[in-house]
């Protein structure tokens, strides 16, 4: 049986008003387009961490990129070019103040207090430290054309501003369409199964494309039940989504401990447990779904399934508009200092970042630093993180150890904390619903341990994405150093520097000499064209002592946008930055040029890699 699906324009999905705050969608919204591959748009996150590779993340120093002594005004986030803020979580006020959000014209697009802001809502896209557990928080998509300046009179401790970034005002900041979550008038499944100790038993297969919107189980509960020992199998079109995940880690639940979330929620009644999946599973020719039992008894389980069969939900996965659900599952243990991060995923292909469940337990029971560690994410093959955090609770945006206990919001929460005689257990989860992180060739997810790597323990996490396990869409197609660059103006218009230092945010910390070039003096290059689908990306790497570095680019005279280096380290490091020049600016036959005029006096770059991207 077939059912046909409506498509949503995309300014149904994405409610664009560009130059102010959009509606927040609802949950069945975001969940219809979770599974949209993005063109255009990058991922970025302004934050507190320490610049120095320390863990005094709460340094006033770092959370703020400049600051007016006469009228006591610090600039605590700014970017230039279009984009959206997506995320706000901070903490750690003296005195709360107000926030206001200007444009490039000055003109003032948002302004309110922070309790206003941070006012905890029923869709849970804002909330305080009493409904988060000790962070405030706050998705407000906020659309700036042509960059973006938020000021404040008081700064917070630890700050995390996660936004995009677009290749151009025009670009379609979330692919080309979404398809609504429909759940009447669909094909159902009901079945039972009885899964016998380490047997994996098939509840579902069926072809001729399509999505499940719903995936329900369950099972009779215990005290001594462990989801951790049910682990899901998904196989798409023989192996293209492949995901292998514990019950646990799909449901942010270890033992059944209630969470209720937008994708996923775990309850019991009458001694029975529910767990309900709403994470979109796509398929173009068949999908299979298997339970496996690693438990030393059996499992007799109940099975229901929402499904809808659409020859256009194949279509867009075959042609790379869509994503299949994937996922990453892993743990390690640290006896203590070592100097690697946490590698919760190291995924190769394109995609979208969907979601964290992650498990820390500490080798002492009086002990939860295990949290202070940092995320750090690095995508298509950065040398340095471009979302680089404050500390594990504050990703999950919680604070100071989840302080005021347990809880469970629609996109994230910190459902289960327990001591016992081994160490301090603390599960939490963050749904990317509201601010999915794109990649397009790779993607490598890190968290410390502890405030340096230094405290043992074990982490496990899952995580999941949506995507294609490819070779990716960015490809490197060269390299631009100092002596490949003309000048205008003066023939001595490059300056040396030498600059010795760490990378930041690599563990093991990378630390050595690093060649650099200085100038303040417009400067430029030439590229063959090369008609690529979608534009270039440019990157370089930077001197990260130098305080707001700024450049505006041109392309062929044409003004393309200004390249923008936020915030600053008090000590010499080595950080590396990128800028996206869109296709249609770019000519398709002979040389385009490149010109780089920097605005502040201080303009650092190693030289210019050059990313072509075909979508």
């Amino acid at each position: 049986m077939k059912k046909q699906l409506t498509f949503l324009a995309l300014s149904l999905f994405f409610i664009c008003s560009v130059g102010g705050e959009e509606p927040f969608p609802s949950a069945d919204s975001l969940l219809g387009g979770i599974f949209v591959l993005p063109e255009g748009v990058r991922a970025y996150q302004f934050s507190s961490y320490d610049k120095t590779g320390g863990n005094d993340d709460g340094n006033r120093k770092y959370a703020y990129t400049d600051y007016s002594r006469d009228d006591r005004v610090f600039t605590i986030f700014r970017e230039t070019g279009a984009g959206r803020l997506n995320r706000i979580w901070m903490t750690g006020w003296r005195n709360p103040g107000r926030l206001t959000f200007t444009g490039s014209d000055d003109s003032i697009l948002l302004e309110r207090d922070v309790d206003q802001i941070f006012t905890p809502s029923g869709m849970a896209y804002s909330g305080d430290e009493n409904s988060s557990s000790g962070g405030f928080f706050y998705y407000p998509r906020l659309e700036f054309s042509d960059g973006l300046v938020v000021t404040t009179g008081q700064v917070s401790s630890y700050i995390q501003w996660g936004y995009y970034l677009y290749d151009s005002p025009e670009a379609s900041p979330w692919g080309k369409a979404a398809i609504p979550i429909i759940r009447n008038d669909s094909d159902f499944l009901e079945t039972g199964v009885s899964a016998a100790p380490g047997n994996k038993e098939l509840i579902f297969r069926t072809g001729s494309g399509g999505i499940i919107t719903d995936l329900e189980i369950k099972l009779p509960y215990s005290p001594d039940i462990s989801l951790e020992d049910l682990i899901l199998h998904i196989d798409a079109d023989g192996g293209k989504g492949a995901a292998v995940l514990p019950l646990s880690g799909l449901f942010a639940s270890l033992e059944g401990e209630a969470v209720d979330s937008a994708p996923v929620k775990v309850s019991r009644e009458n001694g029975v447990l529910s767990l309900l999946s709403r994470w979109p599973l796509l398929w173009r020719s068949g999908i299979e779904i298997s339970l496996e039992n690693r438990s030393p008894s059996g499992k007799d389980l109940e099975i229901s399934i929402i499904y809808v069969r659409d020859e256009q939900v194949g279509q867009g996965l075959a042609s790379g508009k869509f994503g299949y659900f994937q996922s990453e599952s892993t743990s390690r243990v640290f006896r203590g200092s070592e100097p690697e991060d946490y590698n919760a995923a190291s995924i190769t292909g394109r995609g979208v970042l969907a979601g964290v469940f992650l498990v820390a337990e500490s080798d002492n029971p009086d002990d939860r630093k295990i949290l202070e560690g940092d995320e750090r994410i690095f995508i298509d093959g950065a040398m340095t993180p471009q979302i680089h955090g404050t500390g594990t609770e504050d990703f999950f945006n919680g604070g100071w150890y989840y302080k005021n206990g347990t809880f469970s919001l629609l996109y994230h929460g910190n459902p289960y904390h327990g001591v016992t005689g081994a160490g301090d257990v603390t599960t939490q989860y963050r749904w990317l619903l509201p601010d999915p992180v794109p990649f397009y060739n790779s993607a490598v997810v890190n968290f410390e341990h502890g405030e340096v790597n230094n405290k043992g323990g074990r982490i496990e996490s899952s995580l999941i994405w949506y995507g294609h396990r490819s070779e990716g869409i960015l490809e490197k197609t060269g390299f631009v150093g100092s002596d490949d660059l003309e000048s205008s103006g003066s023939p001595d218009f490059l300056r040396e520097k030498l600059v010795s230092g760490p990378l930041q945010g690599v563990a093991p910390q990378r630390t050595g000499d690093w060649h650099l070039s200085s100038t303040s003096e417009e400067h430029f290059f030439s590229l063959p064209a090369g008609g690529e689908a979608g534009g270039l990306l440019l990157r370089r790497l930077y001197d990260y002592s130098v305080n707001n570095q700024e450049a505006r680019v041109l392309v062929n005279g044409e003004f393309c946008g200004t390249w923008y280096t936020p915030g600053f380290s008090p000590k010499p490091s080595i950080a590396q930055n990128e800028f996206m020049i869109p296709p249609g600016i770019l000519k398709q036959n002979g040389e385009n040029r490149i010109t780089i005029k920097p605005v502040s006096s201080d303009w650092t770059f190693d030289g210019y890699t050059v990313y072509s991207l075909n979508y």
